[in-house]
This record gives structure tokens, sequence and C-alpha cells, in this order.
């Protein structure tokens, strides 16, 4: 995974989560709201990897659904070893662009892991949900203090997209290196320890 390790770049990653999300000012000065310098194309690119993991998401959440009824299913069998059923955990991996000039044949090039758990239907929070997660949906004139509204003011953004650029530490020119993702499902379930008979 390629990771952060320049010094001057966690010290500033440290003060920007330090920061209100709404310090438009402070987060233009550490480097950080760079969207109104991205080029029309870079937008538009951003906007397709939002619609492919909206509509991703809805794959995703029905697998979910259907591993927790299934193991919802087991639980309740009388004749079944598994006892108990824990989570579905999620994980969305995301690829450098085969064109990425870091991009290595037969190596891993992941960017970024990004992970959720689910432990019943109702815990079920994010992936397509048909909220809007868009967090600069609020950052009209008075907040960008500039007489204008933020470039992504008006956009819909799925719970996915929303985590790549608020729950990692991805920059948006970072964000556009993506060029895959993959999924991964797996499900939890155990019975509670046996004593083995004694001779």
């Amino acid at each position: 995974m390629i990771e952060k390790d320049d010094e001057t770049t966690q010290a500033l990653l440290k003060i920007r989560n330090n920061i209100d999300i709404d310090d438009y000012e402070k987060f233009e000065t550490l480097g950080y709201v760079t969207c109104d310098k991205l080029t029309t194309e870079q937008l538009k690119r951003l906007q397709v990897l939002n619609l492919y993991l909206f509509e991703y998401e809805k794959e995703i959440k029905q697998q979910v659904i259907d591993l927790i009824r299934y193991a919802q299913k087991k639980e309740k069998d009388p004749n079944d070893l598994i006892e108990t059923f824990f989570s579905v955990n999620v994980v969305l991996s995301f690829y450098l662009d085969e064109n990425d000039p870091c991009y290595e044949e037969d190596e891993d090039n992941t960017l970024i892991e990004m992970n959720q758990r689910f432990f019943d239907i109702e815990s079920i929070y994010g992936i397509a949900d048909g909220v809007n997660h868009n967090d600069f949906a609020h950052w009209d004139e008075k907040v960008l203090r500039n007489g204008k509204k933020h470039v992504m003011y008006g956009d819909f953004h799925c719970w996915s997209f929303h985590g790549l650029y608020d729950h990692t530490q991805l920059q948006w020119e970072e964000i556009l290196r993506i060029g895959s993702v993959e999924m991964n499902i797996t499900m939890e379930m155990f019975n509670e320890a046996r004593k083995i008979p004694k001779v």
C-alpha cells in the first residue's frame, strides 16, 4: 500500500485533523481544499467515480443483506453447528490506474482500503442509503466568504465517495489516481467452546 512517509506531510495532516471542517481559510492555507483548482476534466472524472461507487454500493448492500439473513437462519437451526452470527465485514480496495506512473505490473498497487462492519440489517449505514453524504453541500457563499459556492456544492455524494475524501488522508489529486476497486466480503460466525469428553 502506498503510504505518506514525508515528515512535513504528516505534520500537516496532524494540524488538519485539529481544524474544524468549516474553517475553509485554514484548510486552503494548508493546501488541502484544492477543489477550486481542479480542472473541468478532473471534476468530471471525480463525478464518474462517485456515480460508479453509488451503483457499486447497491450490489454491496444486497450481498450484505443476503449474508446476514443466511447467518440468522443458520442461528435458528438447532441442527446447525453455527450458534452465533457476529458480523459481515466489507473491505473496499482501491487500486492505482494502470497508466499511473507508480503502477507496477504484478505488484499490489493498492492506494487505499476502507473497511466497514455490519452486525445486523438495521446497522447497515451509509452504503446505498439514498442520503447525500456531500460534506460541501452547505459550503455556500457565507461559509467560503469569497462570494462563491464550493465547486461540489450541488453534487450528490454516495457514502464510499464521501469516505475517500473525508475518512482517509487522500487528497483530490490522489483520488484521481484510482483506476479500479475490489470488494472483499467476509462473514464471522462461531460456536461456543465445547468441552472434550474425558476418557
